[in-house]
C-alpha cells in the first residue's frame, strides 16, 4: 500500500468535516494531525507507511495533550468567569 501526500490531505479534512458533524469528540486535532502528516511523504519521499501512520499518531496525541493541558480553559478559570458575570 502507498500513501502519498495527498491522501493524507484528504483523511484530515474529512476528519475536520467530521468535527463539524460531531464536536463533542476532538477530531480536529487527529485532522490537524493528518494534514501534518502529509507534509513528511511531500518532502521525504519513500517513507514506508506505517511510518506515516506512527507519526500521524504522535501528531495527533501531541496536539490533543497540548489541547487538553494548555489551550482549554481550566475548570477554576470557568468557575471564575462565571462568579464575574453573576455579579
Amino acid at each position: 500500500m502507498i500513501m502519498v501526500w495527498w491522501h493524507w490531505l484528504l483523511i484530515g479534512f474529512l476528519l475536520l468535516g467530521l468535527e463539524l458533524l460531531f464536536p463533542s469528540f476532538p477530531m480536529i486535532w487527529f485532522g490537524l494531525g493528518a494534514l501534518l502528516t502529509g507534509m513528511i511523504p511531500a518532502l521525504f519521499h519513500g517513507n514506508p507507511v506505517w511510518i506515516q501512520v506512527v507519526a500521524w499518531i504522535i501528531i495527533s496525541l501531541c496536539f490533543t495533550h497540548l489541547w487538553r493541558n494548555y489551550l482549554r480553559p481550566k475548570k477554576e478559570q470557568k468557575l471564575q468567569l462565571r462568579n464575574i458575570v453573576r455579579r
